[in-house]
């Protein structure tokens, strides 16, 4: 068996675009300032987001068979058209929430944007490829993406467990990632850290055994377990409670700040192996188990070394992945996105980064959504 080698972690929380949630490890009796990296310090400027759109969508028209006009079986419905030359992007690192009424086109648009949609008109880039069927692009978006719906217990199989659930992403497409038999179980392990889950918990749960939040928790687990590079949200906190609504808020931040929710189990940074128990009897809070020499290169750059600052701000910000986030609370919305778009009855009606949506709204129905929203 192999040997873990223990060493007591200090945690110290790191202030990021003006959130906090990055969790930096250091061993103990290090100064923690000295163990932050460069690139994860507080900064006066903002922080830079990739220049080049990692998925595009450009004038998008679609349409659907009104099937209440369809009658006979030979007779042809008439189309009704969802969406009106819609475009949008989104950059590694960035979140972009679509927002409107109910049936205004936000899942439409998204489904599309993963490819999971045809149109009738305009085109679909990734990584600057076009995403046509059985194109390069089409294979690279839909092995680098994935979604969290909004009910996750009809997302997981009743009859399996959290660790077949969550590990399955990795099965299907071991041999493409490269990982070996022992490799899927660690990463499953780490995908639950991620996400606050104590793995010695939770793999063995049913989806009955969890409650919404949890279960949502495993489906965000699932969703990042193979490291995509989009992550589609498609309303993910209207199904649970208040209180499990800010835990997944907090696991989606850190998500697109590339760390992990620090709490819930102890993992080898390094091995990304499983340590069990807690020295000081609290089981809730994180211990991770690093080699000492490799105590902030784990959190810095995943054990790499030999970066300078600014090559490892640029390799961070374009290992984040982009998260579309479709919602109707704009709270949730106000605190996680980058920038927002605006439909309403499959037309763009405003779009812009988030304060200038929300604190200085140009269209009337934006204006109207805000105060909806507020009452």
């Amino acid at each position: 068996m192999d040997e873990v080698v223990t060493v007591k972690a200090v945690t110290a929380n790191v202030t990021m675009n003006g959130e906090p949630g990055v969790h930096v490890v250091a061993a103990e009796g290090a100064d923690t300032d000295s163990a932050v990296p460069e690139a994860m310090r507080p900064s006066s400027q903002p922080s830079h987001l990739s220049s080049q759109p990692l998925l595009v969508a450009r004038h998008i028209d679609a349409s659907f068979t009104d099937r209440a006009a369809h009658r006979g079986l030979f007779s042809r419905g008439r189309r009704r058209q969802v969406l009106f030359d819609v475009s949008a992007e989104v950059r590694a690192g960035e979140c972009l929430a679509v927002i409107g009424e109910s049936g205004s086109g936000k899942t439409t648009l998204t489904r599309i944007m993963l490819g999971l949609m045809a149109t009738d008109g305009g085109e679909i880039a990734y990584r600057g490829n076009a995403v046509a069927r059985g194109s390069a692009g089409m294979r690279a978006l839909r092995a680098e993406s994935s979604i969290v719906f909004q009910d996750p217990y009809s997302s997981l199989d009743p009859r399996w467990t959290v660790e077949r659930s969550v590990s399955e992403p990795l099965w299907l497409r071991r041999r493409a990632l490269g990982y070996a038999f022992d490799e899927v179980g660690a990463k499953t392990v780490q995908a639950l850290a991620r996400v606050g889950l104590d793995p010695r918990e939770f793999l063995n749960r049913y989806p009955c055994d969890l409650s919404g939040g949890q279960a949502q928790r495993v489906a965000i687990a699932r969703a990042i377990v193979n490291e995509p590079k989009v992550i589609l949200a498609d309303e993910p906190m209207s199904a649970i409670d208040v209180a499990a609504r800010v835990r997944i808020l907090e696991t989606l931040q850190s998500i697109l700040h590339g760390g992990g929710v620090a709490d819930g189990a102890a993992v080898d940074a390094g091995a990304g192996r499983l340590a069990a128990g807690s020295d000081d009897g609290n089981a809730c809070r994180t211990r991770v188990v690093v080699k000492p020499e490799n105590a902030v290169a784990a959190v810095a750059g995943n054990g790499r070394g030999g970066e300078d600052d600014g090559s490892r701000e640029v390799r961070a910000t374009a290992e984040r992945p982009a998260l579309i986030i479709v919602s109707h609370d704009l709270g949730v919305v106000r605190h996680i996105a980058d920038r927002i778009l605006v439909l309403h009855n499959g037309r763009v009606e405003e779009s812009g980064t988030t304060v200038q949506v929300l604190g200085s709204p140009q269209s009337d129905y934006t204006r109207r959504l805000i105060a909806a929203a507020s009452l």
